[in-house]
Order: C-alpha cells, then structure tokens, then sequence
C-alpha cells in the first residue's frame, strides 16, 4: 500500500546522517497524504478571498500550492520548517516572504 512504502523510505531517510535527506520526510509524508487524498476524494474548491498572511504550525509544499491557488498570499510564518525545504525553496522562488522557527503562534 501506499502507506507501507511511505512509511519503508521515511524509516530509511530518517536514520539518514544528512539535516538535508532528514527534511525530505516531511515531503514523503506530504506526497503519500496527497496521493491517498487524491484517490480517495475530490478536493472542494472554496471561493477567492483577499490578501492574506498565512500563520501556521507546518506547511507541506502541496498545501502552499493549494492556499497559493485560492490566495493571494503577502507572506508565510512557520514554527516548523527550515531553509532547504521544498517549502522555502518555493516560497523563494514566488517572491513570499516568509518566516521559520517562528515560536507561541
């Protein structure tokens, strides 16, 4: 299942020695939710709102994807994620700024 091979390489790249390898657990996990998410159900789509900054415990790049598809966002502060990301690297690459480490949001 998808799940069980999620689960067989995050147990490998967590044991990794690299802080770099270490962070692509977070994209498995992010990857393996979306696919099972994707098979199981449609998404609903929500209407357009304003400009917005975004506040949030962890942010996967999917779930960047989808906010940056409904909102225009001005700006992103996490308490979990880091600057070799896929987040931040995407964050970078649109022109958001964004804050991590961010603590008591």
């Amino acid at each position: 299942s998808i799940t069980e091979v999620t689960k067989l390489f995050i147990d490998q790249l967590s044991q990794a020695s690299s802080d770099y390898l270490k962070e692509r657990v977070n994209d498995l996990k992010d990857i393996s939710q979306r696919l099972i998410r994707n098979l199981s159900a449609h998404e609903s789509q929500t209407e357009e709102q304003g400009p917005c900054i975004l506040v949030a415990e962890d942010l996967t790049p999917s779930d960047l994807m989808s906010y940056v598809a409904t909102y225009p966002l001005k700006g992103v502060a996490l308490h979990k994620g880091g600057l070799t990301s896929h987040t931040a690297i995407l964050l970078r690459s649109m022109g958001i700024p964004a804050l991590f480490g961010v603590v008591n949001l």
